[in-house]
């Protein structure tokens, strides 16, 4: 296995290297004790009683650190109109595809703006969906999230052999992004889907919530 040890938060906040098996999910999963560290350190710090904190320096670091990414992960998901847990859980999926988050989130931005220019009737902009078979639009009228676009054009990414016309397709829909995509976009739906349920088994998947709680948690380290 080539991942043999976790770091977990316990009951009482404390840090710890623990083996990697079904006994991390005795009592909460690895990403909801790291809210909780969160959301417990950032309410010490608002009641000035860091000295108090249990784990003391070390859970400060690890929850600051935590605190710091889905605080980022929460603002962009606002900014593209999608979910945190799409974007934490396609973290995961775009290292392995040799990219990051920064890119997809770029692709993302530009994906939408096509969207929005198809839906107005700019011919070019709707020709980058019906070429490849994709209506930007569910069946009662309302248009597609783009994460789940992202899906749908991934599978037909996937059936395309590289080369030149892979590439140019990819930029036309997400910008110059779209070249770094590919090998995210090979994986497919179902490939793409089981790498984000591999982030919430290793406990990099949050909710709203939680990024909700590392943004005060920032605010109120600020």
């Amino acid at each position: 296995m080539p991942l043999e040890y976790k770091l977990e938060i316990d009951d009482k906040g404390t840090p710890k290297l623990v083996k990697f098996g079904k006994q991390t999910k005795k009592t909460m999963t690895q990403s909801q004790k790291l809210s909780r560290a969160i959301k417990g350190v950032g309410a010490g710090m608002a009641a000035l009683k860091l000295g108090a904190l249990a784990g003391g320096a070390a859970l400060f670091k690890i929850a600051s650190e935590t605190a710091k990414g889905r605080d980022e992960i929460t603002k962009m998901s606002r900014e593209l109109g999608t979910s945190t847990e799409h974007l934490s859980g396609m973290s995961h999926a775009l290292q392995i595809g040799g990219t990051d988050l920064g890119t997809y989130t770029k692709g993302l931005a530009k994906l939408s703006r096509n969207v929005f220019d198809a839906d107005k009737g700019l011919k070019t902009a709707a020709d980058g969906f019906t070429d490849l078979g994709i209506d930007i639009k569910n069946s009662n009228g309302t248009l597609k999230d783009a994460d789940e676009l992202v899906f749908e054009l991934s599978d037909k990414f996937a059936k395309m052999p590289d080369g030149v016309i892979k590439s140019a397709k990819a930029q036309e829909l997400f910008g110059r992004a779209g070249k770094n995509l590919i090998n995210t976009l090979n994986l497919g739906a179902d490939g793409m889907r089981a790498q984000m349920e591999e982030a919430k088994q290793l406990g990099l998947v949050f909710d709203q919530v939680a990024g909700e709680e590392a943004e005060e948690f920032n605010d109120t380290l600020l």
